[in-house]
């Protein structure tokens, strides 16, 4: 898969270019935070109505594609 969305502000992610070829290659799609700090701003993930208690839970929701990608408009 592809982290498609990157909400670190401070460095470029190439989001465009990952989701690019995420979509020509049919890959898994993510978005992630990208902030490791306490009190960092919160503004990527994804969203899903499946209770993720593990990796495996993690990876049935992203190969089936029941979750929406958390990002800013």
């Amino acid at each position: 898969g592809f982290e498609v969305y990157n909400g670190n502000m401070n460095h470029d992610s190439h989001d465009i270019l990952a989701r690019t070829w995420a979509t020509y290659l049919g890959k898994i799609q993510t978005s992630g935070s990208d902030f490791h700090d306490p009190g960092s701003r919160i503004n990527a993930g994804i969203a899903t109505e499946t209770r993720i208690r593990n990796n495996q839970d993690l990876l049935a929701v992203l190969r089936s594609g029941r979750y929406q990608l958390i990002q800013p408009a």
